[in-house]
Parts: structure tokens; sequence; C-alpha cells
């Protein structure tokens, strides 16, 4: 009887082992979570008797279950641009108990209006205007009476660009005028474009490159710089790749090409101002960049093209200007120049830091640039372009 005893005990312990609860449970510390608007990463510890499944209803919130006891369970979350605080569930099932959940809150960014565009510069001929603005709260913008919508503008957050089209000025020498732009909640948030209509002739081109935000002004060497495509402003400018290399490089107000190896190539913006054709002369300023033993490169050739129109008169420089001169902006023999006849409204110009090989741009000889194997790093500043 005793034995019988036994095993009816050892049964039932069995049993009560093999019907454990289930269980999946979240921290109460880790029920509600907040993260600073730049977003990053945690992790929170589960408490799961097997294993569990996560999903975020929000795509700025991203899960991940780990299959071990202590952060267990990996959060991250994308940076918030809006100006308003944002709200994601994270909802964690497993077979056999209740669905959990926890909450993640992200504090809003500081609310802005920025005006990506310079401010505009008009001449007689030129009736039209675009403007790009980037924001993360709701506006409105105004417009003088001489300036109107140029198209069917929707006016919404993120970066948006607007048509606007103005009077004929007539006889009036300068008139000036500003589109403000004002956030819907708060008036305080706001930004204005200067918009100025002259009847002088303008240069079509003016560009000192003060969109160039790199800190790098030192002699030789790269530290400081900006890869063009890390850039949120280009003037208009593009940079084109090479082999998938982006080799243009903003420094402190001017512009750097190449790699070795590898040429870099930047095109202009489109003479929009031409009615028709027209030939105009092209001013640059160019030296040689040197490495920080100051040291040059070879093959010092800035190569021009022209597309959508004319006929450059010069095609290739060879810069002999050298960086490490004192202010190689001011020195006589930084700047270069060629005219363009028959250039019209959609003419580019390209400027390309190595030479051409057999009129070719990009060559085959393997470096998919037209270079040689040591390309000449180049600088690139102060281009204007005018009617001849």
């Amino acid at each position: 009887m005793r034995r019988t005893v036994i095993s009816l005990c050892l049964v039932a312990a069995v049993a009560a082992a093999g019907c454990k609860k289930a269980e999946l449970s979240v921290p109460a510390v880790q029920q509600q979570l907040f993260f600073e608007p730049s977003g990053g990463t945690v992790f929170a510890s589960i408490s799961a008797s097997g294993v569990f499944e996560a999903s975020s209803d929000a795509q700025w919130c991203y899960v991940e279950v780990y299959n071990h006891p202590g952060n267990n369970l990996r959060i991250s979350v994308a940076e918030n641009e809006f100006a308003v605080m944002r709200e994601a569930v994270i909802t964690l099932t497993m077979p056999g108990v209740p669905s959990q959940t926890l909450t993640v809150r992200q504090f809003a960014s500081d609310p802005y209006i920025t005006i990506v565009s310079k401010p505009v510069v008009l001449d007689a001929s030129t009736l039209s205007f675009e403007v790009t603005v980037n924001s993360n709260v709701p506006y409105a913008y105004t417009l003088p009476s001489w300036i109107h919508d140029g198209g069917e503008n929707t006016v919404g957050t993120g970066k948006m660009t607007y048509m606007f089209t103005v009077d004929a000025i007539g006889t009036a020498h300068r008139r000036e005028g500003s589109i403000a732009f004002v956030c819907s909640d708060n008036p305080l948030v706001s930004a204005a474009l200067s918009v100025t209509q002259t009847n002088e002739v303008l240069p079509l081109i003016d560009d000192s490159f003060d969109w160039c935000t790199g800190t790098a002004n030192t002699v030789g060497g790269t530290s400081g710089e900006i890869r063009f495509d890390s850039l949120n402003d280009t003037g208009g400018w593009t940079c084109e790749t090479v082999e998938g290399n982006y080799n243009c490089w903003a420094r402190a107000g001017y512009m750097r090409f190449s790699r070795t190896g590898y040429g870099g190539i930047l095109v202009s913006p489109a003479l929009k101002g031409i009615s028709g054709t027209a030939d105009v002369t092209v001013t640059f300023q160019a030296a040689r960049w040197c490495n920080s033993n100051l040291v040059h490169d070879d093959n010092y050739t800035f190569t021009v093209l022209v597309r959508g129109g004319g006929t450059p008169s010069q095609s290739a420089f060879e810069i002999t200007c050298d960086y490490d001169a004192e202010d190689w902006q001011a020195k006589a023999d930084a700047t270069y120049s060629f005219t363009i006849s028959g250039a019209t409204a959609e003419t580019q110009i390209v400027w390309i830091s190595a030479p051409s090989e057999n009129a070719a741009i990009p060559s085959s000889d393997g470096n998919g640039d037209g270079t040689s194997s040591k390309v000449g790093r180049l600088l690139l500043d102060n281009v204007k372009v005018e009617y001849k």
C-alpha cells in the first residue's frame, strides 16, 4: 500500500511540472518608454516562459526579439523630424497567454520653416522663378502684389518647391519685396525670402559657392570636407558619380574635386535666363590642391563640356595656381575664362577634373573617368556666367 501512495505522489508531481502556467509580462517600468526627437535604441527585458513574438504599429519604431533571458526585446526608433509628439504601440504575443503591450512615445522636434533657395534676383526678361522650402509644421505664404502663383502650388510639410511668376517691371528701375512663410499654428515660426526685380542686365550665374558648408580651409589635407551627396543645399549644382563614387567635396566656400584614380564631375544649373540663344562669357577660379606635405598630384587639368546647346571656345584648362600659395582666390593666375556661343536656357556647363582621353569621358582606361592612374585634385570657386 505504501508503494502505491508513493507512485501516486510521483504522478501528481510530474503532472504539476508538465502543466506549469505559461507566462508573458512586461515589467511596469518598461510599459511606457520615451525617446528624444533624435531617436535611438533601447533593450527591454520581457518575462516569458517560452518564445514570444513582437510587432510595432508604426514604421518608425522597429522591434526585434532575441532568444535569451535578459534584454530580449530590442526597440529602435527613427528620428522624429516633425514638431508633434508621436506614439507607437508594441504588441507581444505567445501561445496560451493574453497578448501584452508597451507604449513608445517620442518627443517632438523643434518647429521650423527653412527656405532652401537663395534670395531671388530677377532681370527684366525673367518673369518666373522657383522657391524650395523645408518645414516640419503646416504653414501658409503671402505674396507681394506683383508676385503670383505660377501653377498648382500645393503647400505641405517636408521639402516643397513652388513656382511663382512676376509682373513685367516696365520703366521702374528696381523693386523689392518678400514672400512670407508663416506657421499656421504658431506665427512665431516663420521665414521670409527676398525677391528683387531690376532692369539691369544680371549674370546668368554668379556663384561664390557659399553653399559649400565644409569647415576645411587649411593648406593641404582633407579634414573638414563634406562629400557632395551629404550637403543640404547644392546651389542648383549636381555631382555625377564615377563608378558609383561622388568625387566632389565641399570645403569652406569652395569645391574640391577627385581622389586618386577617379576624377570629379560637377554640373552647373541651366542658364534659364536666356531667351532663344546667346553668347556668354564664363569665368572661374581654380587651383591645384596639395596633400598635408604640400605635394601636388599629376594631371591637373580641368576639362569643360557644354550640354543643352552651345559651343565652348576652350575645352581644357591646365591649372597652374597652387593652393599652398597664400590666398589663391586673390591671385591673378587663379582666374580662367572662356566663351560659349549659341547658349540656350537648357545649357549646362560641366567641370571634370581630368584630361580627356581620345575625346571620351568617361574612358575605358580602367578608371572610369578619362584619367590616368594619378588624378590631379583641383579646387573650384567663383563661377560667373554673363552675356558677352
